[in-house]
């Protein structure tokens, strides 16, 4: 397993926790915060954000026209999607997000409480936020990428459409010259052979494309009972590369990332008062952990029901507890994001490898057009040459998609995905 996966997979394992486990105290032990125990002066460290949502008055003019189109026009066998507009709409409509948000609004909604646990249900509603922030960044990445291997898919289809045209021309001139009884100077059977080639690249292309709309739509929560239609990507394929500052991306994200502003806001909250919460995300993590109090609060709590010390010393053993596990999210994040950056930087490289090739086999193909007239090559090499330029602008837009995805997979590691929706798609 590379590294840093155990700890993402115990982190998704924290997301689902808290929806099931961050409402009331499940501590039956003596060591339960008793009521009016907590000082009046504790506040909150730092404000609650507010909830993201989608702005559709701050919409650019183009999304907001793609997202009635969408939503209404069932008889459109295609209907245009931006990256912007997918991004913003798996945000607002991720499961795991949104169940989260409805639990937060739960504890929110449950009414005048005493100090102490007034500020636990604080932890609480920001601890669920942040979760369902985490979740709305994945689903948005999980989207984009579907979106971009269907930019690639919907793409390749022009060029596959020449491609055959290109293929059945070479079949019509290899038989003119067989049916003239005359030799021909390539391989018949690999001439028809190409052809049904290109046929099973097509039908393989169409069921991509299906299976990608199926996956897609219902994560956008799109119309689903309507197979009819499907999502045409509006993208533009241009390669704009900017310099990447790996160091810098590494300190934004770790700034942004919701999983880390949760588990550093934990920290900074952490009292007698918000230890069922802590037990609760420590127990998410790892069930064994978080499932009873230290030694020497019980052994104290049974001594004395005026000293504090049991709180106390739970207390400093979870925020160890917490430290802990922060610094190897931290570390593990860190490190997604420089493989991230490097993919991106790499990927930009490969784009412009394959738009060199590209251009060499169009200077071949003008070369060889310019010899024909003169009898010095044959329509079979034209054939061929133009398939192989056919093949090098597939090539282009697959390095093109992947470039794509490989910002995706920043932006995502950044945790940058769900702010980028605050305002309104851009």
């Amino acid at each position: 397993m590379p590294a840093g996966s155990g700890l993402r997979l115990a982190f998704a394992a924290v997301l689902a926790g808290l929806l099931a486990s961050l409402t009331g105290c499940a501590c039956g032990s003596a060591c339960c915060p008793a009521s009016g125990s907590r000082n009046a002066s504790l506040t909150l460290a730092g404000t609650e954000p507010a909830v993201s949502t989608i702005d559709t008055t701050a919409l650019a003019e183009t999304d907001a026209v793609q997202l009635a189109s969408l939503m209404t026009a069932r008889a459109t066998a295609y209907r245009g999607l931006t990256p912007s507009l997918c991004q913003c709409l798996a945000v607002d409509a991720s499961p795991l997000g949104n169940l989260l948000s409805s639990e937060r609004r739960t504890v929110k909604e449950a009414g005048p409480l005493r100090h102490g646990a007034a500020h636990r249900a604080d932890v609480e509603r920001r601890m669920l936020y942040y979760a369902a922030q985490e979740a709305r960044n994945k689903s948005a990445g999980d989207a984009l990428k579907l979106y971009w291997g269907l930019a690639e898919a919907e793409n390749s289809r022009p060029i596959l459409r020449d491609s055959q045209a290109e293929a059945a021309a070479t079949v019509r001139d290899l038989d003119e010259l067989l049916g003239r009884g005359l030799a021909v100077p390539v391989d018949a059977t690999a001439i028809r052979g190409q052809t049904l080639e290109l046929k099973d690249r097509d039908l393989e292309l169409h069921l991509v494309i299906e299976k990608l709309n199926e996956q897609l739509k219902p994560m956008l929560d799109l119309d689903t009972t309507d197979s009819e239609w499907h999502i045409r990507p509006d993208v533009k394929l241009e390669l704009i590369v900017e310099p990447i500052d790996i160091d810098s991306a590494v300190a934004e994200g770790l700034q942004l990332r919701p999983e880390l502003r949760l588990l550093r806001m934990l920290s900074a909250n952490l009292d007698k008062d918000t230890l069922p919460a802590a037990r609760r995300a420590l127990g998410a993590i790892n069930g064994s952990l978080g499932s009873s109090e230290s030694g020497c609060c019980a052994c104290l709590a049974a001594l004395t029901q005026w000293i504090s010390c049991c709180d106390s010393c739970e207390v400093a053993a979870r925020a160890r507890q917490l430290a802990a596990y922060r610094t190897d999210r931290e570390a593990a994040v860190a490190a997604e994001i420089r493989q991230a950056a490097h993919g991106v930087v790499t990927a930009a490289a490969r784009v412009a490898v394959a738009e060199e090739q590209a251009t060499l086999r169009s200077r071949s193909l003008a070369n060889l057009e310019a010899k024909l007239a003169s009898g010095g090559t044959n329509a079979f090499e034209l054939h061929r040459a133009r398939l192989d330029l056919c093949d090098a602008r597939r090539q282009v837009l697959a390095q093109y998609t992947a470039w794509e995805t490989a910002r995706v997979e920043l932006r995502q590691a950044q945790g940058k995905l769900v702010d980028e929706c605050r305002n309104g798609c851009r």
